[in-house]
């Protein structure tokens, strides 16, 4: 690759992250927003609690009706960051959101990070094809597999540099290690 070509495909994935990094983050705030306003109301309204087997049933139900291309939920995720799964379905995102916001307004338990691993995979990936990630970015192995798996951290800027390029770059970080070692004296190693 010229300097060129690498600095073209640099340019491309700072506006790529940019891009995702705007989606996703805006996608958390509004989560996080929702869920704020979710607990006020509970706590306000703390008889609402009893209503909960009825609301886990709708949103059962819900998930049933519509979210049968996103039941494998978080495991749908590492598929296609591990295994060039399928598309992650966009509707993951809003459904996954709603389903977590409503399970805290009636008093039930639903985790936050799985939510906003979900949203920002789906978010993520819905930008990979239809930009077509994968035949512009370079000679990545997988450009789209590496953006995914950065996804979750672009709502949380202090983790955003870490996990991200982390889980991207995971193959790079082991071959440079066992580069390294063989290059060390054998009383080092």
């Amino acid at each position: 690759m010229t300097r060129r070509e690498r600095l073209a495909a640099l340019g491309q994935w700072i506006l790529l992250g940019t891009l995702v990094g705007v989606l996703c983050g805006g996608a958390s705030a509004a989560f996080l927003w929702l869920l704020e306003h979710a607990t006020h109301f509970r706590e306000g309204h703390e008889v609402i609690v009893y209503t909960l087997p009825v609301a886990g049933l709708v949103i059962g139900w819900i998930y049933e009706r519509f979210g049968q291309s996103i039941k494998a939920g978080n495991n749908l995720v590492i598929d296609t960051i591990h295994d060039e799964g399928p598309e992650i379905p966009l509707r993951m995102a809003p459904m996954v959101l709603i389903g977590t916001v409503l399970t805290h307004v009636f008093g039930g338990s639903a985790g936050r990070e799985g939510t906003a691993v979900q949203m920002g995979a789906s978010i993520t990936d819905w930008v990979s094809h239809r930009l077509r990630v994968a035949s512009t970015c370079g000679d990545s192995s997988s450009p789209r597999a590496s953006l995914v798996a950065s996804a979750p951290s672009s709502g949380r800027p202090s983790r955003g540099p870490s996990s991200g390029s982390s889980s991207s770059c995971s193959g790079a970080s082991s071959t440079t290690r066992s580069s390294r070692r063989s290059s060390l004296p054998s009383s080092a190693t």
